[in-house]
């Protein structure tokens, strides 16, 4: 049986297949009496330590099986005695004088050696995985793992992807994803079957939005980088998340001179050269100034990369790479959009800055519930080849990811969202501000005499008590100009709406009670309780005003235009400075000493003096003959003028840039 042959001559064999299940051998050595053990299978054939190591060297079994390494089995159906009973010797077990009757017996005992699973010395894959009604069709979670057939009638064969050995050897694997590596994604027995759902058109995709991209950019865990410095003596900490399905970590540092270590923390657990000697799964490679790990079935979970003993101040790269496991179908691995193109910009991919969804963990001025998809997929281009291959074309990300093509829809043109309304539903529900407006409710207490601001250049002012102490004047000023005033009572409301301003009809500017009046004489201070409009009003409805505000540095739409550039923005009112000088990189104007540079607005630049060594000069920044600036500036300097203005509204704004200028060269002559 599969234990061993008997042989009438040799006892000896006989006897192995006894003691190799039922004793200590090693007590059995040194007394004759039995050291009776109860067997179980992963003593011998998964362990480290198999039982009797030494006199016997039972096969390891590590795949295909329910612990196994990367091809696991459902242990309910699919176990070594349910398994390995299938086979046993034919008639067996006895019908009579079994004391033990149970199936872990009957294989030890009847097992068969089952030469027609095996072609040559590796496992026939087809016999099991290419048979519907065979004898191991009931073992499978997934009915249909007994029907595969993306190999058949391609070059591609089983052992391209799974590797070649028997059924529990290590050398059988799920197939690994380098990152880098297409070579056989797009096999035609793979990814470029047709007939099957998670087939890809490739000669669609390389026109696309990710033609430059190799498959494992997207479907394998981006890599770790870190560049740096650390000095002597020092020590530097990188942490990082191994995400489940990673088959291997490789761990890459390169440095410039002296000497530095690497040791990775794996959730606790210190991975060192020492460690790596006694892990026949940890490789370690030390060349030069590179280290190297290569860590098989690592730890999923928090990891820190810690390189230390710094003989002297080093600039080092570190590179975590993640080889991970094919996915079973269904299973699919995608980096999220915002991994490459937001918070880890990634293979030179165009920078989100703007319109982000909301919960990405970024800083952004704008924000979005819609998701990426929710827009990307109006450039959705879906081949004809997908009709006959089941693919499931609803998934948005997925079909945007392969099949989208370059912007057909200009997103500078921001009125066709926002205010077109069959446009914005579209592309991402994108709402009109001009039916948008932000009320607040507020309790403020005013003085005679103190203005109140409110949003859209509108301003409160309260006015004299009445005689009787219970009432008060109330103006409403826009622009300097009274829009609303009124005698209030105590108790009574003040008012204010604006008439078909928004395309939504009237806008509320303010609706407050004037809830207490203190009196003294004709001064008093009132409490206001109510709501006030806590956003700017839209009425534009061209392109070039929403970029004026909202685009810092806009050049207004036309080649010879100006420039803007944004002062403050709240979030809700922006103050914007046009630019009327604004070289370009390669603009340049050579002064001589004494010659004044008329920037407009009254602005003057004149070099007033050249160092005698040159190298260094005096600039002088004047308006209507006031001097503004006068400063030593050396050769490749800078010479800039901030000053402090006020906005529209009377809030000052500190440290503005009116003028700068970079000193290229300074000679005399």
């Amino acid at each position: 049986n599969i234990t061993g042959d008997f042989d009438a001559a040799n006892y000896s064999d006989v006897s192995r297949v006894c003691w190799g299940c039922h004793n200590n051998y090693s007590e059995q050595l040194n007394d004759p009496r039995h050291y009776r053990i109860k067997p179980d299978c992963e003593d011998c054939h998964d362990s480290a330590t198999p039982q009797n190591a030494g006199y016997i060297t039972p096969p390891q079994v590590t795949e295909h099986q329910p612990n196994g390494t990367d091809i696991k089995t459902n242990r309910t159906i699919a176990n070594c005695t349910i398994c390995h009973n299938k086979s046993l010797v034919p008639g067996m077990p006895p019908d009579e004088n079994v004391v033990e009757r149970n199936p872990r017996n009957y294989v030890s005992h009847y097992g068969r050696k089952r030469s027609d699973m095996v072609e040559g010395a590796v496992t026939n894959c087809s016999y099991c995985h290419c048979n519907e009604t065979g004898m191991f069709s009931d073992t499978f979670d997934d009915a249909n793992n007994t029907n595969i057939t993306h190999g058949v009638g391609y070059s591609a064969n089983c052992t391209d992807c799974h590797g070649s050995g028997r059924i529990h050897d290590a050398a059988l694997s799920a197939p690994t994803m380098t990152p880098g590596d297409n070579s056989f994604c797009m096999n035609t027995a793979c990814h470029g079957n047709d007939q099957k759902p998670w087939f890809i058109d490739n000669t669609v995709f390389l026109n696309g939005i990710h033609k430059i991209l190799n498959c494992t950019d997207c479907h394998a865990p981006l890599p770790v980088d870190a560049a740096g410095s650390v000095g002597a003596g020092g020590t530097y900490n990188r942490s990082f998340t191994v995400p489940s399905s990673v088959k291997r970590l490789n761990a890459t540092l390169n440095w410039a001179k002296g000497s530095l270590d690497l040791k990775l923390d794996a959730n606790g657990t210190w991975i060192d050269p020492s460690t790596a000697a006694a892990d026949p799964d940890i490789d370690y490679n030390e060349n030069g100034t590179t280290i190297r790990y290569s860590i098989e079935n690592p730890a999923i979970g928090s990891w820190v990369a810690c390189i230390s003993n710094v003989s002297d101040r080093a600039s080092f790269n570190l590179r975590i790479e993640f080889i991970q496991k094919h996915p079973k179908s269904g299973e699919c691995f995608a980096n999220p959009c915002t991994s490459c193109h937001v918070t880890d910009i990634s293979y030179s991919a165009p920078p989100v800055a703007e319109h982000i969804t909301n919960g990405t963990a970024t800083s952004a001025g704008v924000w979005t519930n819609a998701s990426c998809a929710a827009c990307h997929r109006n450039d959705i281009v879906l081949p004809h080849s997908l009709g006959g291959a089941g693919v499931n074309t609803s998934n948005d990300y997925a079909m945007t990811a392969h099949y989208g093509a370059y912007l057909r829809f200009d997103t500078a043109e921001c009125t066709s969202c926002h205010e077109d309304e069959d446009i914005g539903t579209t592309w991402g529900s994108a709402h009109d501000p001009r039916n948008f407006t932000r009320h607040e409710n507020v309790k403020r207490v005013q003085r005679t005499g103190e203005v109140w601001k409110l949003k859209n250049g509108y301003e409160i002012r309260v006015g004299p008590v009445g005689s009787t102490g219970r009432c008060v004047w109330i103006n409403l000023t826009r622009n300097g100009q009274i829009i609303k005033q009124e005698l209030v009572k105590e108790g009574d409301n003040f008012d204010y709406e604006v008439r078909k301003l928004a395309k939504s009809g009237n806008t509320t500017i303010c609706n407050l009670v004037v809830s207490d009046i203190f009196a003294a004489g004709l001064r008093g201070i009132v409490t206001f309780d109510g709501t006030v409009l806590a956003s700017r009003i839209h009425i534009e409805t061209e392109d070039t005003d929403c970029y004026a505000c909202h685009i810092a540095g806009y050049r207004y739409g036309v080649e010879d235009g100006d420039d803007y550039l944004v002062l403050r923005n709240d979030g809700e009112d922006v103050t914007i400075g046009r630019l009327p000088v604004n070289f370009t990189e390669r603009e340049h104007r050579i002064l001589g000493v004494g010659y004044q540079w008329d920037l407009g607005y009254g602005y003057l630049l004149t070099v007033t003096e050249v160092d005698l060594r040159g190298k260094k000069a005096r600039l002088e920044l004047r308006q209507n003959d006031t001097v503004l600036q006068s400063e030593v500036v050396e050769e490749g300097g800078v010479f800039m003028y901030n000053t402090t203005i006020r906005d529209r509204k009377g809030n000052m704004i500190d440290d503005v840039t009116v003028f700068q200028v970079r000193v290229g060269r300074v000679f005399r002559g």
